[in-house]
């Protein structure tokens, strides 16, 4: 045989690599050619799921160069099993080929997380479909984990090995690919008389308790002789002169008789060949015998056939572990506990008379058994906002706000995070809201009858952020001062099925109504839409001199101009030479200092005030100013007129 592993400390490094603690030989890897039984498999794992990484077919005893064997054809079925992120129900699946089958004690999977916690169950490995296939099925447990990597062992044996010695071959389709496998084996060992023997899985619930039931199988020369004597009797039991490391019992309705023309080949599986003896017909069974003190089981044969050989099938019980292959110090851990039988009876005989029998014993070890470790899995979200002002700032209707959230993955799994401001103080309708595009995920805003959501969601890996980033204008409309208030929350959700959410704390903005905005009136006083004045601008005059002041040779001249402002804005300057001014049309628009027209403010402009009754004595006043300036400087202009008059005398 070709051991592969030559020690159990090299059984240990076996796993070395997928515990990432030593290196060791290659295993086989997945190919994608088709499946041992024809079909092709096809493989789409969930990203995160667990896939197989490693599957062997090896001894449970390296070095031992007897084992496997023609004789006991049992082997080690070992496989890695990985996955970043387990869920609940995942299943890792083996399926077997036509000639090997599992046995397995429906092995619990038990995980170590890196704090050094108790282990704790979360999967278990069965044999399904009478054993053709293996499956690791993981329980809700497995959600507190992630980085998980299994290693198990399950005994595979193969049946009817023929020859000598040899190599065995086959294909292994999994739910992660196919493996092709191989694995060397011994002949017989000299000096036993079994048949053979095989194991089977567990029998259900009418069977007493049992992991598993061990089959062994014994064939007997015909004694017709004994027919005289009540017949041939066969008795099968536990042979107490071999210690056993496990609980094995016999099982009373587990012993079955055939007929056959030869001893057999050695066989490791169910005899096909030969008639079967049907029990109460052919040959009587006795449950309660007992044999040197010890629980025995005996059938017996009233008329032996001359000629034939009884092949004698007996089931027997093996309900403890024993630990057969030891935890190496120092070394990663690998499986270690063992199913073993190594010691059964079987005796044959006249009934009353001498057994004449022999006694023949078999040897097993194998391990079921899984172990794991794995990262604790951790899940949170953090939250924080940002914002243009700073909260706590008075703004004024038609100001802008600028407001982003940051949420940050601050666990290890992968998330999809969801981040939401609710906007509540000001009415919905006087809230204009503007979203920045989002690279990742979807933003969305949503109007309520009093707040206004903004939300984000999308996916983070572990360590990964998003910034959703957003304004807030509150309507100049406004008439009434408000709390502008923003309470944020962001929730996320995981494929493992754990969750966390974060809150951030509430800000406020105090708002207050635009000053220099107007208000439209209420609908029982209609705005006006004409921008005139509401009164009339007559009265207000305009200086217009109307005589040209001409030179009096006699010397002397007597102003007696003497402009007036009053209400009326009437002014009428006398003198020689005279001047008049003249009052413009009472009808006509009022005009400027300048002359020009003066153009009356449209009411709710931005930022002005509309013209009301109340400008007009300010317009009044204005104009008497303007006349009375008019005045004085016609009757200065008359002084200088007459002084130069007289200095030209």
């Amino acid at each position: 045989m070709k051991p592969l592993l030559s020690s159990v400390v090299a059984a240990a490094l076996l796993f070395a690599p997928a515990l990432g603690l030593a290196p060791a030989q290659k295993l086989a890897t997945p190919s994608p050619a088709t499946s041992a039984f024809g079909a092709p498999v096809t493989v789409e794992p969930r990203p995160g799921s667990p896939v197989i990484t490693a599957l062997e077919l090896d001894s449970f005893a390296p070095g031992d160069t007897t084992l496997p064997s023609v004789w006991s054809p049992y082997f080690a079925l070992l496989f890695s099993v990985s996955a970043d992120t387990p869920r609940p129900g995942d299943i890792v699946t083996i399926d077997l080929p036509s000639d090997m089958r599992a046995i397995i004690n429906n092995s619990e999977v038990s995980v170590t997380l890196a704090e050094g916690e108790d282990p704790t169950r979360i999967g278990t490995v069965s044999a399904v479909n009478d054993g053709s296939r293996v499956l690791l099925a993981f329980t809700d447990a497995v959600s507190g984990v992630r980085d998980l990597r299994v290693n198990s062992i399950v005994m595979a044996q193969i049946a009817n090995l023929r020859g000598e010695s040899g190599t065995y071959r086959g294909s292994l389709a999994t739910s992660s690919g196919t493996f092709p496998v191989s694995a060397d084996y011994s002949a017989a060992p000299p000096g036993f008389s079994s048949v053979g023997a095989y194991w089977v899985n567990p029998r259900g619930s009418s069977a007493p308790p049992t992991d598993a039931a061990f089959v062994a199988q014994e064939a007997f020369a015909s004694q017709p002789e004994s027919a005289s004597a009540g017949g041939q009797q066969f008795v099968t039991l536990r042979d107490a002169s071999r210690p056993l490391e496990s609980d094995v019992a016999v099982l009373c309705t587990g012993l079955r008789l055939t007929e056959v023309p030869e001893v057999p080949e050695t066989l490791s599986s169910t005899l096909t060949t030969g008639t079967p003896l049907t029990a109460g017909r052919d040959f009587t069974t006795d449950c309660g015998e007992d044999a040197d003190g010890r629980a025995a089981v005996t059938a017996v044969i009233p008329e032996p056939k001359p000629g034939v050989y009884y092949v004698v099938s007996q089931d027997f019980a093996v309900t403890t572990l024993g630990g057969t292959i030891p935890v190496v110090p120092n070394e990663p851990p690998i499986p270690s506990r063992a199913l073993s039988v190594y010691g059964w009876g079987m005796k044959t005989g006249a009934v009353g008379s001498p057994n004449v029998g022999g006694l023949s014993s078999v040897i097993y070890s194998g391990v079921s058994e899984s172990l794991a470790i794995a990262t604790p899995a951790t899940i949170g979200v953090d939250v924080v906002r940002g914002t243009v002002p700073k909260p706590g700032t008075v703004v004024t209707g038609g100001e802008k706000i600028d407001l982003s959230l940051t949420v940050q993955n601050t666990g290890n799994l992968p998330v999809q995070a969801t981040v939401r401001d609710v906007i509540s103080g000001v009415a919905p309708a006087l809230l204009e809201v503007r979203v920045e595009p989002s690279a990742l995920g979807s933003a969305t805003v949503s109007r309520g009858d009093s707040d206004v959501s903004v939300a984000w969601t999308g996916p983070l890996e572990p360590g990964d952020s998003h910034t959703l980033s957003y304004s807030v204008r509150v309507s100049r409309t406004l008439t009434e001062a408000a709390e502008l208030r923003f309470n944020a929350r962001v929730d996320a959700t995981s494929d493992t099925g754990l969750d966390a959410e974060q809150e951030s704390p509430e800000v406020e903005f105090p708002v207050r109504a635009d000053p220099t905005a107007t208000v439209s009136p209420s609908p029982s006083e209609p705005a006006s839409s004409s921008p005139s004045p509401s009164t009339s601008s007559s009265g207000t005059p305009t200086s217009t001199p109307s005589g040209t002041p001409t030179s009096t040779p006699s010397g002397s001249a007597t102003p007696t101009a003497t402009p007036t402002a009053t209400p009326t804005a009437t002014a009428t300057p006398t003198g020689t030479p005279s001047g008049s001014a003249t009052p413009t049309d009472p009808t006509a628009p009022p005009t400027s200092p300048t002359g020009l027209p003066a153009s009356p403010t449209a009411s709710g402009g931005p930022g002005e005030l509309g013209a009301t009754g109340t400008d007009l004595p300010l317009a009044a006043g204005t104009a008497a100013i303007v006349v009375l300036l008019g005045a004085l400087a016609l009757a200065g202009d008359q002084r200088r007129r007459r002084r130069t008059t007289a200095n030209d005398i």
